[in-house]
């Protein structure tokens, strides 16, 4: 053995060989493959010259085709082991192969029917999908099927029947998402879930105005629609579940977007569709969906390897909550529900340390504060002609973002950084603040009926006195919110004295606004220099 290594040893290295030039390259693989692709382009066009000559029925052109094309689809399936480039190839002939000759048996020839080019559609999407699952050869599916989808929308619109074609569609994001669930195909979903939007929002454009359809499409009936619209929604929202909470996978953005995309599309189609006939339904599945998502979130993904999970299934509970409360309550109502939602959701957030549920409060709550009115009420007590009065909603919205700002007040236990619990107590603080500050303005108005320079110079001492009572409040408990608040009152104070008090006022009204305005400059920062230890 150490003889035959030392000759091995003592004999010159051969020469490494050069790497094959690009254009030997191609000629020797890639030259081939596209040859054969267009000679299969070629004999599509043959098949298209015996249907167009009449030699034989079309009926018998149909399954040739078929046959044709499924030739190449196989051949790309088996020629992947030999060549990436080659499968993607004869994959993209089967597709383009097909495509013409679907379109033009259905629109031309009417061999076909709508309903019959569709389950070809899917079937041909099936079939590439079958024959690529056990080795993942994405190259065999995915030019074929984006090509289906495609086919599917244009017939939607060109056959003027849209309901088979509809359907194909979301058959093939069914199988799509279902195949995303055995991680395969994930770089054809997006390309299928717009294709499949497009198709639902034709339809709502088609078929959900008030005079109807256009007199040349083909009926649908408002309970097809309507199940076709959810349909959309039900397909991506499964996906997310099943992959979310059956195999504990993430969630990636784009599964976030076509949901969301989902939803609004089945939400205004199906409210146009019945002429807002819907709504207590569609708002009773909100409100249902919204208390699915906060369990799911709360139960299931609270682990940090589910953080973005969490987060966006807490995000669409409270995007589903608002939506059903909007389509379930009457005005007045809604003001209360939401402000009892906002109390329950502060509670529990400080109660057991879950920020993300405060958050919510807030939201819920600015949401009552705009529902009620309190929100136009309050700005226009501050800024413009004072309101006559205020009904019960306001004044029940307005002791709602007290009661929540007191259930902030103490810190919130738990493990989150103390910036966002500042961040928490500064939203309910404003939003409280805010409502004192105009009803000072209202108890004043009380007192005596105040001329516009009048009005204007009390509107800025009430801004003043409130500056420096949030500067001594956040000295005096540590709280940063009411400080970072004392000098967001002194910078609205500054707008309004330039927009209000300079415009509508006089000498002496001038005189004391400047003085209460002047005095708060001096008084803040020295209360708050004390909060520096926060």
């Amino acid at each position: 053995e150490r003889h035959e290594a030392a000759v091995l040893a003592s004999r010159p290295l051969a020469a490494a060989a050069p790497p094959p030039h690009p254009v030997e390259q191609l000629s020797a693989g890639g030259m081939p493959v596209i040859g054969r692709v267009f000679l299969g382009i070629a004999g599509a066009y043959l098949l298209r010259a015996v249907n167009e000559s009449g030699v034989l029925p079309q009926l018998e052109i149909v399954p040739l085709a078929l046959a044709y094309a499924g030739m190449w689809l196989v051949w790309a399936a088996r020629a992947y082991s030999r060549s990436a480039f080659a499968s993607t190839a004869y994959a993209v002939a089967a597709a383009i192969i097909l495509s013409p000759m679907l379109w033009e048996l259905t629109l031309r020839f009417k061999a076909l029917t709508p309903v019959m080019t569709a389950g070809l559609l899917v079937a041909f999407s099936v079939a590439a999908s079958a024959l690529a699952w056990k080795r993942r050869l994405i190259s065999v599916v995915w030019m074929p099927t984006a090509f289906m989808a495609a086919v599917a929308l244009g017939l939607l619109v060109q056959t003027r029947d849209p309901l088979p074609f509809a359907l194909a569609l979301l058959g093939i994001a069914g199988i799509t998402e279902a195949s995303a669930c055995w991680d395969r195909w994930f770089s054809l979903r997006p390309v299928v879930a717009l294709v499949a939007n497009i198709a639902v929002l034709v339809l709502i454009v088609l078929y959900t105005p008030e005079g109807g359809p256009p007199p040349v499409y083909k009926t649908i009936r408002v309970e097809v629609l309507v199940a076709l619209m959810a349909g959309l929604f039900m397909i991506y929202a499964a996906s997310v579940l099943v992959r979310t909470v059956v195999l504990r996978r993430g969630i990636w953005i784009f599964e976030i977007s076509q949901t969301v995309a989902a939803f609004v599309l089945a939400w205004v189609g199906i409210l146009r569709a019945t002429h807002h006939a819907a709504a207590l339904e569609v708002g009773i599945f909100c409100l249902l969906a919204a208390a699915g998502c906060y369990l799911l979130a709360f139960a299931l993904f609270q682990d940090a390897a589910h953080v973005r999970v969490y987060h966006v299934f807490a995000t669409w509970a409270a995007g589903f909550l608002l939506a059903g409360s909007f389509l379930c309550f009457t005005p007045d109502a809604r003001s209360l529900w939401l402000g009892l939602i906002a109390v329950i959701a502060t509670f529990a957030g400080v109660r057991w340390g879950r920020f993300t549920l405060g958050f919510h409060g807030a939201l819920y709550l600015a949401s009552a504060a705009f529902v009620s009115g309190l929100l136009a009420y309050t700005r226009r007590l501050l800024i413009g002609q004072p309101p006559p009065g205020a009904g019960w909603a306001v004044w029940t919205a307005a002791a709602f973002t007290l009661l929540c700002y007191a259930m902030v007040w103490r810190p919130v236990s738990g493990p989150a950084p103390p910036a966002r619990e500042r961040r928490l107590r500064l939203i309910f603080a404003a939003l409280a603040v805010y409502t004192i500050a105009a009803l000072a303005v209202a108890a004043a108005l009380l007192v005596a009926p105040f001329g516009p320079a009048t009005l204007a110079t009390v509107r800025t001492l009430v801004l003043s006195l409130t500056a420096v009572g949030l500067a001594w409040s956040g000295s005096r408990w540590l709280r940063s919110e009411l400080t970072w608040l004392a000098y967001s009152a002194i910078a609205v104070c500054t707008l309004k004295l330039l927009v209000e008090d300079l415009q509508a006022g006089n000498a002496v009204s001038l005189a004391f606004s400047l003085f209460f305005y002047g005095m708060a400059w001096v008084l803040v920062p020295r209360l708050a220099r004390a909060n520096k230890k926060e």
